[in-house]
This record gives C-alpha cells, structure tokens and sequence, in this order.
C-alpha cells in the first residue's frame, strides 16, 4: 500500500506534454501570419512553404529559451519538419502565448495545439491530478518513470481526454 500511494503521488516533479484533441487549426491563428519560423528570436509567426496543405502546430511552453524543455521542443520542431513537409512547427517560449492554465484552455478551444505545462493547473480541469501537488513522495526517478510510463500515468492520461485534451507524454521537471 505505501508503495502504491508513493507511486501515486511521485509524479509532482513532472510535467505533462499535452495536445488538443479537437478543433480544426488547419487555419494559423489571427496575428501569426509571417515569414519567420524560428521562435527564438521572438518573433514566432507561421512560415509558408507554398505548400497548400501544410498545418502549423503551435507549441506554447511557458520557460525560456535557454530551458531544457524549449530545447526539447526545438528538436521536436527540427525532427517533424525534416520528416514531413506537412506540418510547420512554431514553438513559442517564456509564456508568449498563455500562462500553462491558459494554454490548457487554448487546447480545448482548438487554438492551440501543444503545450508542456506543469501538472498543478491541470487540477483546475481533472481534480484527480491534485495527487502530483504532494511533497515528498517520489524517491528516486526511477520509481518515477516506472509508474508514469505504466498503468498509473496512462490512467491519469485518460482522465483528460473528457476535457478535449490528449496527454502524450511525461516530462521530468526536478
């Protein structure tokens, strides 16, 4: 029992990686029509290949550029788009687009399409992901991988597909 409970509560070092799971944005949104795609310069506005199909996904992160989870994200960006010539990706850091509450909102109107928040302001959407607020419980990342990439962390991912959210993966933040 004490250590399923500890499994249970490990993960408040973790963010989650989430994605929308509706809405059409096959269109960019209004006021990010440019040509540049590199979003560390801070000008993060879609950039046309003249390929009429191609679909921009917007990542909004809320560290800076110089965060591990932005790198992550620019190699994300840099592996999509040397694979496909179907999706443009802009990654947007230091909040430029939301607060992690507010791009969490942004998933489930369909105007945003990534997002790598931390787990706390999903408890205002799914109650059950208050157990990642609770200090202390995780004692190594071990344990931490072994039960987010098991039973437990798929059942936290199902509990917010109701809110229009799919959640793809867990990231390590401390």
């Amino acid at each position: 029992m004490k250590k399923k409970l500890l499994g249970l509560v490990m993960a408040f070092v973790f963010v989650l990686v989430l994605a929308a799971c509706g809405g059409d944005s096959s269109e960019p949104a209004s006021g990010n029509n440019a040509n540049n795609n590199d979003s560390s310069s801070g000008n993060n506005e879609s950039a046309s290949n003249g390929s009429g199909n191609q679909k921009t996904l917007r990542v909004s992160i809320g560290v800076n550029d110089r965060h591990p989870q932005y790198e992550g994200a620019m190699k994300f960006k840099e592996l999509v788009e040397s694979q496909t010539d179907d999706f443009n990706i802009e990654v947007y850091h230091s909040g430029q687009v939301a607060d992690d509450r507010a791009a969490i909102e942004m998933l489930q109107f369909g105007t945003l399409e990534i997002t790598i928040p931390s787990t706390s302001p999903l408890v205002n959407f799914v109650q059950e992901y208050g157990v990642f607020d609770l200090p202390f419980t995780i004692p190594n990342e071990e344990v931490a991988d072994a039960v987010l990439d098991g039973p437990f962390g798929e059942k936290m991912f199902d509990l917010l597909e109701p809110q229009g959210i799919v959640g793809l993966a867990w990231w390590e933040n401390g």
